[in-house]
């Protein structure tokens, strides 16, 4: 009887929750399970005692197992019980049994570069850090770095803002611009933020926006969110923390709807008819301001940058150059502007698996699509080091996507 077949029987009644969900594939129960603290990501089961990591690599099964060991990894799975696992070469002269096991065979198998990236991805906060944002219910904020590849700076200095934050007495408006090209992560963090806090959030589109009317009677962009006005939004969450995103906030046609926001962000009230208290407000905004310069620091720093330091000295660049296209009046309200950067080669490979990942699902759940033998792992790695030169660095993870579909379709029909 194989290993995954027998769990079931062998796990005992107190632990099967977490181990049911990842073996019917549905990352969404995974999640809930974790969350609610039904299940430890530690959990082991079964007769080898299998950690849930390992349990979910090595299930030739799943075809959501790149989003199962990302939910497990974000909710404080231990990497170490797979790392001795997938990092020895069976022709390696301090090779041992266990590294030799067909466990291991499956583990190094189920190695993609999207889930070796995840399981080696670290976030290094301080402990002072970690401790504000655990006394105001934000730990989860440091699950972040599994949902966006890259940005690693970035991460850190928006964990960084929301701890001080946290430390203040009193209670001051936050307000974030994530900067840099298209493609890089910066709307699909920033439409993270308000679950990672579990607090409300409200998206609003800021493209061709007048008058501060028309941003309080905008309704939010997200289907996720309550599909009410900005003002219903801050009025219902007056005495609570909540987070606004303005998206593409450069786009704005007129700019006394961005002067609506000097006070809010400075003072924390917004005035209108019915003024609202916005101290509690965690403004998130995204623009393409910047984005040459962003390409400029990556040409002459194709590794990124190498400390804090010189990430500071970007982001001040980058907030000068912002105060240039949105006003200085605005741009100096602003807690913090963070740029965002082009991929680098192993960002670039993990996006790439991801994608390959995505596309498969659909196609499998697609009524129109053919039959598909497995990719070898020649062929899958191939498709994926021509998809990767195919990026286009002002495209961003976009390029990556469309080029993994195009290879995938062709070698399909």
């Amino acid at each position: 009887m194989s290993t995954h077949s027998s769990f079931v029987s062998a796990t005992t009644p107190s632990r099967p929750l977490l181990f049911f969900a990842m073996g019917s594939d549905t990352p969404a129960e995974v999640e809930r399970l974790l969350v609610t603290g039904e299940a430890d990501a530690n959990e082991r089961a079964g007769p080898q005692d299998l950690p849930a990591l390992v349990f979910a690599l090595t299930n030739d099964q799943l075809e959501h197992k790149t989003e199962i060991v990302k939910t497990l990894l974000a909710h404080g799975a231990d990497p170490a019980v797979v790392e001795h696992l997938a990092s020895s070469s069976p022709d390696s002269a301090d090779s041992d049994d266990e590294s030799d096991s067909p466990l291991a065979v499956k583990v190094k198998e189920a190695m993609n570069p999207a889930i070796r990236y995840y399981l080696g991805r670290q976030l290094p906060v301080p402990i002072r850090q970690q401790e504000l944002l655990k006394e105001a219910g934000f730990e989860s904020l440091l699950r972040a770095r599994f949902c966006i590849v890259g940005q690693d700076h970035a991460l850190n200095e928006l964990v960084r803002a929301i701890a001080i934050q946290c430390r203040q007495r009193k209670m001051k408006p936050l307000s974030i611009i994530f900067s840099g090209p298209s493609g890089h992560g910066k709307s699909l963090l920033a439409s993270k933020v308000g679950n990672l806090l579990n607090v409300p959030a409200h998206t609003v589109n800021m493209t061709n926006l007048r008058t501060q009317e028309e941003l309080l009677r905008a309704r939010s962009l997200s289907t996720t969110e309550d599909d009410s006005t900005l003002e219903d939004f801050l009025t219902r969450n007056g005495d609570k923390r909540c987070v606004v995103v303005l998206e593409e906030i450069e786009k704005a046609a007129e700019k006394l709807v961005l002067n609506s926001l000097l006070i809010p962000w400075e003072l924390g009230v917004l005035s209108s008819p019915n003024p609202h208290d916005t101290s509690h407000v965690i403004w998130i905004c995204t623009s393409n301001i910047g984005e040459n310069l962003a390409f400029e620091y990556h040409s002459n720093h194709p590794e990124g940058p190498s400390s804090r330091e010189e990430y500071l000295a970007l982001m001040t660049i980058v907030r000068r150059y912002m105060g240039e296209s949105l006003g200085t009046s605005l741009v100096s309200r602003v807690t913090a502007v963070l740029p965002f950067l082009p991929f680098q080669p192993q960002e670039q490979l993990a996006l790439a698996s991801e994608s390959l990942s995505a596309v498969q699902q659909e196609m499998s759940a697609s009524a129109f699509s053919p039959p598909t033998a497995r990719m070898s792992a020649a062929e899958t790695e191939t498709l994926l080091r021509q998809a990767v030169e195919d990026y286009i660095p002002r495209e961003g993870a976009r390029s990556i996507q469309r080029a993994v579909q195009a290879r995938y379709e062709d070698d399909l029909w």
